[in-house]
Parts: C-alpha cells; structure tokens; sequence
C-alpha cells in the first residue's frame, strides 16, 4: 500500500482559509433601522468630537490641558479610587474617590492658575508688553529706535513709523507694509466704546488681523516656510531670523505699540528739550529694559509659586491618617495576624 506524503504547509493554509471564511461577519437579516441607528450614533459621536476640539482650539492650552487632564487622568483614577478594595471592604471606596479627586483636580489646574495670576499682576503693574516674547521684545525695540524721531511730532507718527519698521522687519514688498501698517494703527486706535456690543468689536479687531496675515501671506509666497504654511512668516532681528504665527506677530507689535511706544511718546512733551534719535534711543532702550526685568522676574516668581504650592497639596487632599486606598487591606493583614498569634497560642497550650 501507497501512502502519500502530506505537505504541513498546505494544510495549514486550508486551515486558515477555513477559519477565514468561518468568521467572516454576515450582513444578512441587518435591517435598515439598526442602520439608521448606527448612522445616527456616529452623527452624534462625530459632532461631539468636531465641538470637543472646536472648544478646545478656542481655548488654547489651558482648554487643551483641562480637558485632556480630565478626560485621561482625572475621572479614571478617581473612578478606580471608588471601586479600589471593593470587595474587602464590602462597598464603594468613597474615602479613596475623594482623595483622588482632590489631587488630581488640585495639581493640574493650578500648574496654570497660579502662573495666570502671577502674569496677570505684572500686566497690570508693568504693562502688558511682559506678554511679548523676549526675541520679539529685542526686535521691537530696534524697530523702534530705528524711527526717525526728528520728523515726528506726536504719539500717532511715532506709532506709525514704528509699525513700518514692524512691517519691514517681515517684507520689502511697499504695498504690503503701507498695507500692514495702515491696518496695524487702526487696530490701535480702535475702541470698544464705538461698538454698539463687545462682539462687534472683537469682529472688527479679528478681521484687521485677518487681513495683516493675508498680506504677509501673499507678500511671502517665495518664502519656503510661507509656502508650507501661509500663516508662518520670517521676521528680521539684526542678524536673527524669528518663525512666527503672522497674527500673533502683529498682535504682539499691537501690544508693544500701546505700551512702550505710548510710554516713550512722552518725549515729545518735553518741548524745552529736542528729540534727537540718541535721545530717544536711551529713552526706548531703558524702557524695554523694565519691561524685560518685570518679565524675567514674574517668571521666576510663577516657577518658585509652583513648586512652593506643590509641597503643600499632600496636606490639602490627604483626608486620612492612612492611604485610604489600602482600606480592606490593612484589616485583612492585621485579622491573618490575630488568627495566626490565636493559632501558636493554642498550639502552645496543646504542648
């Protein structure tokens, strides 16, 4: 009798052919209103993920923060804090759930709280220049000093020129910088009081930005950071070159000019003394310069806070002597302990 060698590779590729078409899903029978249902559940899955990142884009890094916090780390480890030792301790742990909670809704929060009020004090007692950026307060200043203070006579020609260098910084193109600096000034003379609402304001406000970014935008179309990104611009600091956001660059150059250029200004209120562009310079400079050491400073200031309230969250959320995660667990150890003591006493006396 003829046996026939098997081949082991074809009967394994039999095999997973087999279990492939085994556990190939089958639509029949789905009717049209699971369909629907289904549709409907992504609908809303999907809109509540669009408004979930819309609201986080709105609200920036702290939002981001917030809600990733909270999403990943919060309400996971407070919720495993409340069925932690179940069983041992014959319900929920509210203790551990609670002691969760506080942690974590203290520490995260108030890694941006603290630096916000502390950044927020020295805006209101220094200025709100201490918002700009250290590259772009250097660039700034030279774009200020760099103003022909001889053929200025006031505040608005003083910003204007300012906002020239500011635009020049960023292109040669003229139509753009008369462009940009014709936006820039009336973004700093807007008021809010010459809006009926606070929402046509911040419109007005948004679309001069928008506009100032379109302009460096089409002005930079050569530029290889412009073309990957239209929003990115390339700013000129002496012999640095800055990437920046094109609106939060002119936002910051808005922010500037309503500070330290206003500030500066007051050298054209001393009519007994000529400005000259030294004098102005000296004057630029030694207020940049205050602005600079207000900003070091609250940053020093936010980072000491920080690490000070840190030590001190331990005694704010600790609400027990012990862990109460361990709870059960401690009872169980120290009743096999009795037992096993009971256990040698009676062993002894048996003796």
């Amino acid at each position: 009798m003829k046996v026939n060698s098997i081949n082991n590779t074809s009967v394994s590729v039999y095999r997973k052919r087999n279990q492939q078409k085994q556990s190939a899903p089958s639509f029949r029978g789905v009717s049209a209103s699971n369909v629907a249902a289904g549709a409907a559940s992504l609908g809303a899955a999907s809109s509540f993920l669009v408004n979930l990142m819309g609201a986080i884009d709105r609200g920036g890094l702290f939002a981001s923060f917030t809600i990733t916090d909270n999403l990943g780390t919060n309400v996971p480890r407070t919720v495993k804090g409340l069925f932690r030792n179940k069983e041992e301790i014959g319900g929920l742990n509210y203790k551990a759930a609670l002691e969760e909670a506080l942690r974590e809704y203290i520490t995260g929060p108030s890694m941006f709280l603290i630096p916000a009020a502390i950044f927020y004090g020295t805006k209101k007692k220094w200025g709100p220049s201490t918002s700009v950026d250290f590259n772009l307060l250097n660039s700034f200043k030279n774009n200020l000093k760099d103003v022909d203070v001889e053929n200025v006579s006031d505040k608005a020609g003083l910003k204007r020129g300012f906002f020239e260098n500011v635009a020049k910084s960023v292109t040669d193109d003229e139509k753009t910088i008369a462009s940009v600096t014709d936006s820039m000034m009336k973004i700093s003379e807007l008021k809010k009081t010459d809006y009926a609402t606070k929402k046509e304001y911040k419109a007005a406000v948004s679309g001069l930005y928008e506009k100032i970014a379109d302009a460096f935008a089409v002005a930079n179309k050569k530029d290889a950071a412009s073309a990957i990104n239209p929003s990115i611009i390339t700013v000129k600091s002496g012999a640095e070159l800055l990437s920046k956001d094109s609106q939060a660059f002119a936002k910051q150059a808005v922010t500037f000019a309503n500070d330290v250029v206003d500030k500066s200004a007051s050298v054209f209120d001393r009519v007994q003394k000529s400005v000259t562009k030294s004098s102005f310079g000296d004057v630029a400079e030694k207020t940049v310069k205050k602005v600079k050491g207000a900003k070091f400073a609250s940053s020093l200031v936010a980072i000491a806070s920080i690490f000070s309230f840190m030590t001190v969250i331990p005694k704010i959320y600790s609400r027990s002597k012990t862990y109460p995660g361990s709870e059960g667990l401690i009872k169980n150890t120290n009743n096999t302990q009795q037992q096993t003591a009971t256990e040698k006493g009676a062993q002894n006396a048996g003796k």
